[in-house]
């Protein structure tokens, strides 16, 4: 995280809390559209194979395809598998076989596929319109990660043309919804980081792990949701967060997190002593966001009292 990075939302400078910036350990905007050029080619070949196999090659029509993972616009250094989603109205579904039948009986499941000697393993997340609808509208963290992915899917097939028309259901989320997930991923960072310590010597950062990982996954959150009312899954959190406000900022403040569980002393040192200007950059970005609330004045003392407006 460098200096001008660290600027505020009214563009205000404010001094890095991680130190001097280092080479980001997680993702980045990527221009060919996440991953490498072939690598997506193979991703969607084996997406788009979903319409070749039975029951769907019989109602390919009636199918809206969508490639989720890797998504539009983001890579990572890892390769999580492959995912993809496939929505059918439950008339069609009904006259179909095997899993036709179980998802117009259950609205939504999820197949994972195997890999072969030439495709990547896949995930392929069936759903009905209504089961598809009720999850991009809904609220928790499945359906922010779901209006994400929609939000960076790349349409394979849709010649019914519901893509639009799902978008628009992801942003009917609930009233108060992305508050309420700011508030939730705000607290859970705001609890996280005073637990971080120096990593106990020949220890090789084990017991920083779960500190470690909640602080960075609630504030890669809440990077997301400052910065729209969706934040990714879990394997594309990282990447997603670098690109946004937060992200920005805090990125040397990640990666020497990163170094801290490899048992970096120094690091553990930044990292530590960064905590609260790490917290008061997330606090001033949501404050831009909702406003003041008693969540961002006092943490500690809210989740004694959740009820609390």
């Amino acid at each position: 995280m460098t200096n001008d990075a660290a600027a505020g939302g009214d563009g205000e400078a404010r001094p890095d809390p991680a130190g001097s910036p280092r080479a980001p350990t997680g993702g980045t905007r990527a221009a060919d559209g996440g991953a490498g050029s072939h690598a997506r080619d193979a991703a969607i070949e084996r997406a788009r194979g979903l319409l070749r196999v039975s029951p769907w090659a019989d109602a390919t029509e009636r199918i809206t395809l969508w490639l989720v993972s890797p998504p539009r616009g983001i890579t990572a250094r890892t390769r999580p598998p492959v995912e993809a989603w496939l929505t059918i109205d439950r008339p069609t579904a009904q006259t179909l076989g095997g899993d036709g039948q179980r998802l117009h009986l259950e609205g939504a499941i999820a197949r994972d596929l195997p890999p072969s000697p030439a495709d990547a393993g896949l995930r392929a997340c069936l759903f009905t319109e209504e089961a598809l609808a009720a999850l991009l509208s809904g609220e928790g963290r499945r359906a922010l990660e779901a209006r994400w992915y929609l939000s960076h899917a790349e349409l394979l097939a849709d010649r019914l043309g519901r893509h639009e028309r799902f978008l628009a259901e992801s942003a009917r989320s609930p009233d108060g919804a992305v508050e309420r997930a700011l508030r939730g991923a705000y607290l859970q960072a705001a609890g996280a980081l005073p637990a971080l310590s120096p990593v106990p010597e020949g220890n090789a950062g084990l017991e920083a792990l779960p500190a470690a990982g909640e602080a960075a996954s609630a504030l890669a959150r809440l990077a997301c949701l400052l910065d729209g009312d969706s934040h990714a899954p879990i394997a594309w959190l990282l990447p997603a967060a670098q690109d946004t406000r937060l992200g920005r900022r805090l990125r040397s403040w990640f990666d020497d997190l990163g170094l801290v569980l490899a048992g970096d002393e120094a690091a553990a040192r930044r990292v530590m002593s960064a905590r609260e200007a790490v917290l008061e950059q997330a606090r001033t970005l949501a404050r831009h966001r909702v406003g003041e609330r008693p969540w961002l004045r006092e943490p500690a003392s809210y989740v004694l009292n959740p009820r609390r407006s």
